[in-house]
């Protein structure tokens, strides 16, 4: 005996186990012998009476479980209504919405109803009812009600409240028919007399049924429905429990305001009838057990403790080892959590509590060094907060919730002007700096650093926002007690120093745009805004520029000078897909631009007149998976741009170099060099009558290849290149040349009469008013 009592109480306990294993074995033992006597005796001495109370008191508790479930599930439909229904997505736009014409905006509606559909078991399917289109758009798309349908579902509507519940609403499914036994209505907006709409949530009745067999005993001879107040059946009974529920639903309805459980006689058996309400939806909840159900347990446990009592005390000390192992295994976890030291895994620990206490004092003490650290983080959630304030992400923030978040974070912006200093840098690309363009990020870092140490000397309340792109803001707060003169002053002073000094560390260009002073924190992102259109129009001639605000007015759209014979060899090479030579002319199309530009929109604006030729070309010839066409943000991409050099940069990569790598892959090498014989030849012959079938001959081809070729290559067809070439060797001659107009028509290979009509329509004049607008603008 001495031995079988060592093997189970002190296995492994040198290995793993402690003095609080021990006692919790000790007390185990206890607990699981004890209760085995006192139960059997219990039983006995108190009697069946009393278990059988205990037994209705469980039942009734179910029972109560049940009607709260119910509640909580309508509450947690509400709410999500409530929700959905305050979405932009639901708005009274939606009954003028033509959702064939707006197929994105309705699938985003089918997506939002399937999430709703899914937010609660009970709900089966739901609905957007829509008056005015006379149709229900559900998940699987949108089903249009004819007269008859559409009548339950105007007269629902008619309702006051905002939220209800509705029955029999016809199913407008394909693949289902009938009608919806229950509906959760919400109308929209769910306080209009005049709503435009409503959610209509069919609730699933399998799942009703499901609740309440889940909490409901399946004996033979047991009954449970939901019905209405005024008797309908929500969730009818079983054909073999009908009988019964069809008597009982008339006592039911007759005992008005009493909600306790009865007994009652039927076919000469007793029943215990349990009732009550499901108050959001004012359903009556019925279940009738038969007496003989309820009490079975009670014997039957009553004998089966007796016969276990005896092998229980027996067992009771291995049930104590088992259950003590099982009570020790969170205490054990823990134990494991906390030796985190190599040696100390190796030892036993002796007092498992003492150990856990140790350890919880440990963490204590870190997590107060942690809290430590994360007030030293302060500045990072400062540069956070300003980074969402100035680019407009708080928004939707009131003035008095911006001024407790900044005095949250250690600002104190009572009685303060608010404005900024937007640090532009410049010349990055420019053979002069040492500093390569990968390095925009360290510049930066650099600038920001610099204009914080300059101006906290002068402005102390004063912090920098690093936009990581060339740009640096700095948020100034200056007092109200100033007038705004001198704060205005205080903040040119400000940029005057910034310039020099940061113009001589980095060696680039700096402007500083001054915004206005405002006493409202939540204008600073439209002043920033204010300040980077500003920016556009500095100086690219001048290193060292300030431009203030408040004194800042747009000059007159300025009229740049456009390299349009640059820009017509460019596109000529382009479509030839001749590389070497397109970037060769474009370097001379940006020379001619920069030239001429002393702002930088006015060289944004060449690129964008550029874009819009090469947008054409591309039409033409056909390449619409170019990028222009497939993205949708090349040029907000542009407009982003502020250097010069990087607009340069960005033309090649995104422009040029996608559509010269395609046109390798898509044009004939075979063509291509076609073309270019021939259009040397006609360049050489253009003067004489030289047929499409005669040029084939030459060339050694058939005409109709030519003239595919022709058109796939050059974008045009033989005739009309022909004509192009004789039409500018006319205009070299008219203004190079004091030929005469009939000498210069023959010379091009047309009859005089003839000519003047082709060359007014190629190019809106006649010869000799071309000659004398020529010879006016020299």
């Amino acid at each position: 005996m001495q031995r079988w009592w060592t093997t189970i109480t002190g296995w492994r306990w040198k290995e793993e186990k402690g003095d609080y294993f021990r006692k919790s074995l000790i007390l185990v033992l206890l607990i699981t012998s004890v209760p085995s006597i006192f139960i059997a005796i219990s039983n006995y001495v108190i009697g069946i009476g009393q278990i059988e109370k205990e037994l209705f008191r469980t039942h009734q508790i179910k029972f109560e479980q049940f009607s709260d479930t119910m509640n909580k599930q309508f509450d947690q439909i509400a709410l999500v209504m409530s929700r959905w229904s305050t979405n932009s997505l639901y708005g009274d736009h939606l009954d003028d919405l033509v959702f064939i014409d707006n197929i994105d905006r309705m699938q985003e509606i089918m997506q939002s109803l399937l999430v709703v559909g899914g937010s609660n078991v009970l709900i089966d399917e739901a609905q957007l009812f829509l008056t005015r289109q006379r149709a229900v758009l559900a998940s699987d798309g949108i089903r249009y009600l004819n007269t008859e349908q559409l009548k339950p579902y105007m007269s629902v509507l008619n309702h006051r409240e905002g939220l209800f519940f509705a029955y029999g609403l016809p199913i407008t499914s394909v693949s289902q028919k009938g009608t919806a036994p229950v509906s959760v209505i919400f109308k929209l907006p769910w306080h209009s007399e005049l709503p435009f709409g409503a959610f209509v949530l069919n609730l699933n009745k399998t799942e009703m049924e499901q609740m309440i067999r889940h909490i409901h005993t399946d004996e033979k001879g047991t009954a449970a429905f939901l019905m209405r107040k005024t008797g309908e059946w929500v969730v009818p009974p079983r054909p073999e429990e009908a009988a019964l529920s069809l008597q009982l639903k008339e006592v039911v309805l007759n005992r008005q305001g009493s909600m306790e459980a009865f007994p009652y006689k039927w076919n000469g058996e007793s029943y215990m009838v349990s009732y009550g309400e499901v108050t959001k939806a004012e359903w009556l909840y019925v279940t009738a057990t038969p007496m003989a159900e309820l009490t079975k347990p009670v014997f039957d446990t009553s004998r089966l403790i007796l016969a276990s009592s005896a092998i229980g005390v027996l067992a009771a000390l291995i049930l104590a080892w088992f259950a003590s192992r099982r009570l020790y295994r969170p205490i054990g976890r823990l134990v494991q959590l906390f030796q985190t030291d190599r040696l100390l895994q190796e030892d036993s620990v002796k007092h498992e509590i003492e150990f856990i206490e140790q350890q919880w004092k440990s963490l204590t003490r870190e997590s107060q060094t942690l809290q430590e650290r994360l007030k030293l983080s302060i500045p990072s959630l400062r540069e956070g907060f300003l980074l969402q304030l100035v680019q407009g992400h708080l928004y939707a923030l009131d003035e008095v919730s911006l001024s407790e978040r900044m005095s949250k974070l250690g600002w104190e912006v009572k009685d303060k002007f608010f404005s900024m200093l937007l640090i532009q840098l410049s010349g990055l690309n420019e053979q002069l700096t040492r500093f390569k363009e990968d390095d925009q990020q360290l510049i930066s870092f650099a600038a920001a650093n610099i204009a914080e140490e300059q101006a906290s000397v002068r402005i102390p309340d004063a912090h920098v926002i690093n936009f990581q792109d060339l740009s640096i803001g700095l948020l100034c707060m200056l007092p109200q007690e100033r007038s705004r003169e001198e704060s205005r002053r205080e903040l040119y002073g400000l940029a005057q120093e910034l310039i020099p000094t940061l113009g001589k560390m980095l060696g680039l260009q700096v402007t500083v745009m001054i915004c206005r002073l405002t006493d409202q924190a939540g204008d600073i992102p439209e002043l920033l805004e204010q300040a980077r259109q500003a920016a556009r129009y500095r100086d690219l001639q001048v290193s060292e520029q300030i431009i203030d605000m408040e004194d800042f007015a747009p000059s007159p759209q300025p009229v740049a000078h456009y390299p349009f014979t640059q820009e017509k060899e460019l596109i000529h090479v382009l479509r030839l897909g001749l590389a070497e030579e397109a970037y060769t002319k474009f370097n001379e199309f940006m020379r001619e631009v920069q030239l001429h530009a002393d702002r930088e929109i006015m060289v944004q604006q060449a690129l964008f007149q550029l874009v819009g030729s090469m947008r054409h070309m591309l039409i033409e010839l056909g390449f619409t998976r170019h990028a222009l066409f497939t993205e949708g943000h090349l040029v907000e991409e542009l407009i982003a741009i502020h250097e010069p050099a990087v607009m340069e940069r960005w033309f090649r990569q995104r422009m040029m170099m996608p559509y010269l790598d395609e046109y390798r892959h898509t044009q004939n090498l075979q063509s291509r060099h076609l073309i270019e014989r021939a259009m040397e030849l006609l360049q050489a012959h253009y003067m004489e009558d030289l047929s499409l079938e005669e040029c084939a001959e030459r060339l050694s081809t058939s005409p109709y290849t030519l003239s595919r070729s022709f058109k796939q290559v050059a974008g045009l067809n033989y005739v009309d290149y022909i004509m192009n070439v004789r039409i500018d060797k006319a205009k070299e001659l008219l203004m190079s040349t004091q030929l005469k107009i009939s000498e210069i028509a023959e010379q091009v290979g047309y009859q005089h009469s003839y000519f003047n009509k082709i060359f007014k329509g190629a190019v809106g004049s006649t010869p000799t008013q071309y000659r004398e607008q020529f010879r006016n603008r020299k």
